[in-house]
């Protein structure tokens, strides 16, 4: 019995132990980015496939070996493993490294013993070659682009309204793939619109010729050869003397290229997002190996916080930044004991205060991390209370920031309402009048009407997680 030697685990949770170290196990070697791990001398403890095919180290044996043995080229042991700066700074150092033609970003991150200490480091190390020659690609094609608006002209037009016939320069011949001295009617300029941008067109041009509106829009054509082409079509009405218009003018530039880089750009953020979304995937999933009994806690956590988020009318940028704090906001909970967290009685005092620390960890371990919104400190204070009465900080009202507020009663909501170890699950009802009744003492009023009105006007319901360790 774990609990009453203190020590020894059941047999249950001895295999669940082994499992959980295999799945570890699996996925450090799994991780496609390089990863290793030293001691505080530099010398290696561990590390996956990934570092080994970094290092080209074939079959040898390379724990116990420091970089300069292991890791190829002049000058590069010293930015994989930079030893002196990680134990005079105890901070994350980052470095850059070319490596026979290949860029790879490093970042080395300290590991610390309870008296604070430097007693190792881990390197991540990430092959960023296929983005930076994106990025070399993109600044060309900008740099393209922006020469060509500054020495380059524009193609022009012009409609004389008396005629409805379309006199065009050669340049904006040559992007039709017509003649030059090509002149066409109003209907036949219109024909070289792609179908689906006709109807938008013509309206533009119509306002424009009748009301004088001027238009500035990006569309797409087809050449004469049947290639789509995207360009950019101004107009702009003038006058007579009395001031009638009499014709329509404007400019008509390709811009083909700036829309293909667009598009990957696009694209490249979108993969940006999803290996964001991963690696919250990962941690959450990691922390749920510490603490397998509240599996999936986390993410309900997150899914009700971006629900009262939006009920609340914040902007979907904000949501997104409270979803994922939320997401991840018992992170330091892989700093506590497995035995204590899965204790299935109540935590005595100094274990309990043990556990109040995960929500320093937390931002020990974020506060560095560039998110684009202030998830360290989300993590840190969402423990914190209206009153004062929270932890670690103490904060009172206003001084605790809105995403922690609402994680807050998001965390008491998802926890009071599912089982724990040490306890039955004490349902939604009771959850909601435990906010209810503690609303602008404990818990911001704003954010617990809408997390109210959610489950009982907006039907909201808790996701279903795909839970690794079911609860018992």
């Amino acid at each position: 019995d774990d609990n009453a030697s203190g020590s020894r685990l059941s047999p249950y949770k001895y295999r669940q132990e082994k499992k959980n170290i295999r799945l570890w196990n699996s996925a450090f070697n799994a991780f496609k980015d390089a990863v290793c791990i030293f001691d505080a001398d530099g010398r290696i403890l561990r590390h996956n496939a990934a570092f080994r095919n970094f290092a080209r180290c074939g079959d040898r044996m390379i724990v116990g070996l420091g970089c300069e043995d292991v890791v190829p080229g002049d000058g590069s042991a010293d930015k994989v493993c930079p030893t002196a700066k990680i134990l005079r700074s105890k901070t994350r150092e980052n470095s850059e490294l070319e490596l026979d033609g290949r860029f790879f970003q490093i970042s080395a991150d300290p590991v610390f013993h309870e008296d604070g200490s430097v007693i190792g480091f881990v390197d991540i190390i990430k092959d960023v070659t296929d983005l930076k020659t994106a990025e070399k690609t993109l600044e060309d094609n900008y740099s393209m682009l922006r020469l060509a608006g500054e020495i380059a002209k524009f193609g022009g037009w012009s409609v004389d309204l008396s005629t409805n016939i379309v006199t065009w320069s050669d340049e904006v011949a040559a992007i039709h793939e017509m003649p030059k001295g090509y002149s066409p009617s109003v209907n036949e300029g219109i024909s070289f619109y792609h179908p689906s941008w006709r109807p938008l067109i013509a309206d533009v041009f119509a306002r424009c010729a009748g009301e004088g509106v001027p238009y500035d829009e990006e569309m797409e054509i087809l050449a004469s050869s049947g290639r789509r082409v995207w360009v950019r079509t101004v107009g702009a009405p003038v006058r007579d003397d009395e001031g009638k218009i009499v014709k329509v003018q404007g400019a008509f530039q390709d811009i083909s290229r700036r829309k293909e880089a667009e598009m990957r750009l696009k694209g490249a953020l979108h993969r940006l997002e999803g290996v964001t979304k991963s690696i919250i995937q990962v941690v959450v999933k990691t922390i749920e190996l510490k603490d397998p009994y509240t599996a999936g806690h986390q993410e309900r956590v997150g899914d009700l916080a971006g629900a009262i988020a939006s009920e609340m009318g914040l902007p979907e940028s904000v949501e997104e930044g409270i979803r994922i704090a939320g997401t991840i906001h018992d992170l330091g909970k892989i700093a506590v004991s497995s035995e204590i967290l899965s204790k299935s009685r109540e935590l005595a005092d100094i274990e309990f205060a043990l556990v109040k620390e995960h929500a320093q960890f937390g931002y020990n371990i974020l506060k560095n991390v560039e998110f684009e919104w202030p998830v360290a400190h989300m993590v840190h204070q969402h423990h914190e209370r209206l009153d004062g009465s929270g932890y670690p900080l103490g904060l009172h009202g206003d001084a605790i920031c809105p995403g922690a507020r609402i994680i807050a009663v998001a965390d008491v909501v998802e926890a009071m309402a599912s089982h724990r170890p040490y306890r039955p699950p004490r349902g939604l009802d009771q959850a909601l009048e435990e906010i209810r009744s503690k609303k602008g003492v404990l818990y911001d009023p704003e954010v617990v009407d809408a997390c109210i009105g959610l489950f009982t006007e907006k039907g909201y319901s808790f996701p279903v997680v795909n839970e690794r360790f079911p609860n018992e």
